[in-house]
């Protein structure tokens, strides 16, 4: 990114891009916000992160909605993997960012027409629903 700029900077370019693509979504500019969103997460990627990458997951969850929104789905569901490595490593397997990305995946099988995945997706998403109120009782 730019020389100078402490990390607390470049989480704050980054947030505000990610708002700013936000905005391009919101009004149907899907090219333009996958530019801004892309470029939000190499600016977020270059700031010290300790380790926690939820701020980036969150990155790649608006990126893999634009890709679903243009039908890229094979690209939708390639960032949908980087999402649930990073909320993985972050939570371990039975946490509701998992069912949720897994909810995800499987409305862009759905999508593609893919049934018998879609449902393996959801299938995904409710067991580890289930498990985590099993584990929060």
């Amino acid at each position: 990114v730019r020389k100078g700029l402490t990390d607390c900077d470049e989480m704050l370019v980054s947030k505000t891009l990610f708002q700013l693509g936000c905005a391009c979504q919101a009004m149907d500019q899907h090219e333009e916000a996958l530019k801004i969103f892309v470029l939000s997460l190499k600016v977020e990627m270059s700031a010290t992160h300790d380790g926690n990458y939820l701020d980036t997951a969150v990155v790649l969850q608006k990126i893999a909605g634009v890709y679903n929104e243009l039908g890229c789905f094979d690209k939708a569901l390639a960032t949908y993997q980087e999402i649930l490595t990073i909320f993985t490593a972050a939570h371990g397997i039975v946490h509701e960012a998992n069912a949720e990305t897994f909810l995800e995946i499987g409305n862009t099988f759905h999508q593609m027409g893919l049934a018998s995945k879609a449902k393996n997706a959801f299938c995904e998403a409710a067991k580890i629903i289930v498990c985590s109120r099993t584990q929060n009782n």
